[in-house]
């Protein structure tokens, strides 16, 4: 009759516990830091997009603008990139003096990521405007593209 090592299997059994604790935490910690680097990085897509804005950075926003991308804007109606970059790049420059994102959140769904916040926009004109906003971003080919937008006005 063979004997066992109970000792021995018990120590055994204790050391593959805790590999197998500290690889479930290094594959957390790795996960959690994938995380906050893409909340990371989606937020300061939002703030360089009203710098984009601003500038008139038409090429940076067409970037970053899903070719498929449409809006729903804050009438209530679908707009796509190519009526929404035609109608604010029509004179030149977007009438926009100076453009702001705060309250921004973020949640992350594998290479999906819907963005929320608030915007506050002043036109060339002295108006400002605040609305609600909600982005949904897609990682595509290595990168973020922002593929649906809906805005809500703010009423004062």
């Amino acid at each position: 009759m063979a004997t066992h090592d109970t000792a021995g299997e018990g120590r055994m059994r204790h050391s593959l516990r805790l590999v197998a604790l500290v690889v479930s935490m290094t594959v957390g910690m790795t996960a959690a830091a994938q995380v906050t680097d893409a909340g990371a990085e989606l937020r300061a897509l939002e703030h360089r997009l009203a710098e984009a804005w601003v500038d008139g950075d038409r090429a940076w926003i067409e970037g970053l603008i899903a070719d498929d991308w449409s809006v729903i804007d804050i009438l209530g109606n679908r707009r796509t990139k190519v009526d929404v970059i035609g109608e604010m790049f029509a004179n030149g420059d977007p009438p926009i003096a100076a453009m702001a994102f705060d309250e921004i959140s973020v949640r992350l769904f594998g290479d999906l990521a819907v963005v929320t916040g608030r915007n506050v926009a002043t036109g060339t004109d002295g108006t400002t405007f605040r609305l609600r906003f909600t982005d949904v971003f897609e990682r595509r080919d290595g990168r973020w593209q922002v593929v649906a937008s809906q805005g809500t006005p703010i009423v004062p």
